[in-house]
């Protein structure tokens, strides 16, 4: 019986241990996210005040080696990005195309409404973007993800992936354990 007790006593402590990481760990991640935000509204304001210098970000591009494409007529975060975060590798390629689009959005935003963010634009924006549910909700809300149940469609010539499978096969057998687990 008292082992039992000295067990109980351990776990409890243990479990105190764990409680207290994880209340440290929720205020670092909400900090951490805060900071982001501001980071990319400071980031979107900078960004309208250098591009109207003339070859200033181009400049700053080129130093810092940053290449990327421009598509259409709609500006491209993607090169201020990598300059402010120093992500200039393919391994955030997927950070970057986020929060490209989540730029794209909040200049939109900020063009269609200019005459909202005349006064104090940097927590009128911040304000925008926490009304929109954050980065992620914000892409989703305006069509750069889609909905969670929906499925990419799949390609029109079968190509052989890892394994031997074409991507047909591993979207009807991703399909498949989606329909198991929702009936589980």
């Amino acid at each position: 019986m008292a082992s039992k007790k000295n067990k109980s006593v351990e776990l409890n402590k243990s479990l105190g241990g764990l409680q207290d990481k994880a209340c440290e760990q929720t205020k670092l991640y909400q900090s951490s996210r805060e900071v982001l935000y501001e980071t990319i509204v400071d980031t979107y304001l900078w960004w309208r005040d250098a591009r109207d210098e003339l070859g200033y970000l181009e400049q700053l591009y080129d130093e810092n080696e940053i290449t990327f494409r421009q598509s259409g007529n709609k500006p491209t975060f993607t090169g201020v990005i990598r300059l402010v975060w120093g992500m200039n590798e393919p391994k955030y390629q997927g950070t970057v195309s986020q929060w490209n689009g989540a730029l794209g959005i909040i200049d939109d935003e900020y063009v269609e409404n200019t005459a909202r963010y005349r006064n104090n634009p940097k927590q009128l924006l911040l304000g925008y973007l926490y009304d929109n549910g954050g980065l992620s909700q914000l892409r989703k809300n305006n069509g750069w993800l889609a909905e969670e149940d929906e499925e990419p469609a799949a390609p029109t010539t079968p190509k052989k992936q890892k394994g031997g499978m074409n991507a047909e096969t591993r979207t009807a057998q991703k399909q498949d354990g989606i329909k198991f687990f929702k009936s589980s």
